[in-house]
């Protein structure tokens, strides 16, 4: 069934309607965050009043600590094989993962999202292809896109969005920025007036010369013909008129399949893209990383929340306590005099009595001024404002309990205990960003196998590929899981060894060496010390009995600098 401009519109319509109150809550998530907690109308009405209207962030905080764990503790994408022979196909996909990952800033972006489901709920990422540096196949870059310009199905219950039918993503940008992501499209963008929001709450104030792209990534059920052989039970697709060689051998079958299809519009008035997937996968290019995610409500503005959203009604009591204080003490008689009329001739010491040491002379007989006493502050009003701040730790996050804050020599277990204890109350968070990391993962390999070949994976990893990368990968080949964090897929071996060497396992130190992450010239100096130290000389003899090996000058005196002794020429570590 055809999909025309129409539809584009009836399909937004319907989504903008179920999505509106979804899209509100976060626009003010962001708001709440970014500071701006007073409505126009409240500003309006204090102002007019003379009354203060101060902002306490206290929200921002508890976002922040999130947002550091996060990225102290980052862990990279993995590729694990399911069978022992897909081991060579797996390390090759972790290397291209830390390539894509280190190359174009990728962890960054995964990290910007993860921030947008922590304050609203919800994150996207975004991968694409980009032609700026490799004209022929293209560099892979993962980017982050704001919750405010995606919207999903209504109807999606899975964080994997697995049932998930359409996505839809709008993104307003100059011409001129337009002419050069489409160039074949130049006339008909200059042609096309001025775009108009459709109600979105990220719009521009000011529209001229700009056009708002819409897309929708659709999902396309249909159907395919495949012959599974009997004996073997391999899967071949094939067309109609294919005839098999041992017919009999083989069940055809007619298989349900899916795709995923584009239809971007300009202003939605003109055809800016339909068809398939341009990358060629046959999944949705958009990646949620959703923060508290409850499917089995049904309205999204309560499905997907954030740490703000339970923070809001907290934060915007605390500033209107907090004015109501500062407006009180701003009101209070601070100093003055009680003064019985003509018991002093002049006034003017008494003015300037208030901040120094002044005599002043009163009439005899007469009272003498006595000093205005300020009132003390509402004890109803600081009870308030206590209970708030306990509020605020009961709601939000105890920095004590992510191992901020500890006692002084307390011992390193306990504060990993404190971050456990800590993260336990938000771990849905930290498992939701673990599914869209892999899902992710699982999108880059579709993505690299679809457009890159032996060519391009080859000059990335520097070694050749003893299979064909474009039938890698398959998804019962591989899974994608986390790794620690590392600057280089090297890194990342050599820092799993010496987690390995560390907990008892016998780690050659020849391994440790080669692994390490330091120049090949370094690599011989410390193996040569190290049979210099073993009684072997560099050219791996043997020398004659009581005859030591020649210790590098350089080895020598690192050697010495870690044992604390002195050791010279000829001389083993120990000084035998």
């Amino acid at each position: 069934m055809s999909f025309d401009v129409k539809d584009q519109k009836e399909c937004w319509d319907y989504t903008q309607d179920k999505m509106k109150d979804l899209m509100e809550q976060i626009a003010d998530d962001f708001r709440v965050y970014l500071g701006d907690q007073y409505t126009d109308k409240e500003k309006s009405a204090l102002a007019k009043k003379g009354k203060p209207s101060l902002v306490i962030n206290v929200a921002k905080k508890p976002c922040d600590l999130l947002s550091g764990f996060q990225r102290q503790n980052w862990a990279d994408l993995s590729c694990l094989p399911i069978e022992g022979a897909d081991e060579v196909q797996a390390d090759v996909y972790t290397q291209l993962f830390k390539w894509i990952f280190s190359s174009q800033n990728g962890s960054h972006y995964v990290s910007q999202a993860f921030d947008d489901a922590v304050i609203c709920g919800v994150g996207w990422v975004a991968p694409e292809i980009g032609y700026d540096r490799d004209l022929a196949y293209g560099d892979i870059r993962i980017l982050r896109e704001s919750p405010m310009s995606v919207m999903p199905d209504p109807a999606t219950n899975n964080a994997d969005l697995s049932d998930c039918m359409y996505i839809l993503r709008h993104a307003w940008m100059s011409k001129t920025r337009a002419k050069s992501l489409f160039p074949e499209l130049s006339d008909l963008i200059d042609k096309c007036g001025m775009g108009t929001s459709m109600g979105e709450e990220n719009a521009p104030r000011d529209t001229r010369n700009m056009v708002r792209i819409l897309e929708n990534w659709r999902k396309v059920y249909s159907t395919k013909k495949t012959a599974m052989h009997l004996l073997t039970g391999e899967m071949t697709d094939i067309e109609d008129d294919t005839v098999l060689e041992g017919q009999e051998n083989y069940r055809i079958l007619d298989l349900p399949t899916s795709r995923i299809e584009l239809f971007s519009t300009i202003n939605e008035q003109e055809i800016v893209y339909e068809g398939e997937n341009p990358h060629g996968v046959s999944r949705f290019p958009l990646i949620p990383v959703f923060g508290y995610w409850v499917p089995s409500f049904p309205e999204w503005e309560w499905r997907v929340q954030g740490i703000i959203r339970v923070l809001k009604d907290s934060q915007r009591e605390k500033n209107k306590r907090r004015s109501q204080l500062m407006e009180a003490i701003l009101s209070m008689p601070h100093g003055g005099w009680f003064v019985e009329k003509g018991s002093l001739e002049d006034y003017g010491p008494l003015r300037k009595a208030g901040s120094t040491s002044r005599v002043v002379e009163y009439n005899p007989g007469k009272p003498k001024p006595s000093p205005i006493e300020t009132p003390p502050i509402s004890g109803a009003l600081m009870e308030l404002e206590q209970l708030h701040t306990a509020d605020v730790r009961e709601l939000g996050l105890n920095p004590d309990l992510l191992g901020i804050v500890g006692e002084k020599g307390a011992p390193a277990a306990l504060g990993a205990m404190r971050q456990k204890q800590g993260i336990t109350a938000v771990q849905m968070i930290f498992d939701n960003l673990a599914m869209a990391k892999k899902s992710l993962g699982r999108y880059l390999i579709d993505l690299t196998r679809h457009n890159w070949d032996n060519t391009k994976v080859e000059r990335i990893i520097g070694s050749m590929l003893p299979f064909d990368f474009a039938s890698s990968g398959e998804y019962y080949d591989v899974a994608v899981d986390e790794l620690v964090d590392s600057p280089s897929y090297r890194m990342a071996n050599f820092m799993v060894l010496q987690q390995m060497a560390q907990q008892g396992f016998p780690i050659p130190p020849e391994l440790m060496i080669e692994m390490a992450p330091c120049s090949p010239e370094m690599k011989k100096k410390i193996l040569a010390g190290m049979q210099a130290a073993a009684g072997v000389n560099p050219d791996g003899s043997i020398p004659p009995a009581g005859a030591p090996g020649e210790v590098p000058p350089e080895i020598a005196q690192m050697l010495a600098g870690s044992s604390g002794g002195d050791i010279t020429q000829g001389q083993s570590p120990t000084g035998e």
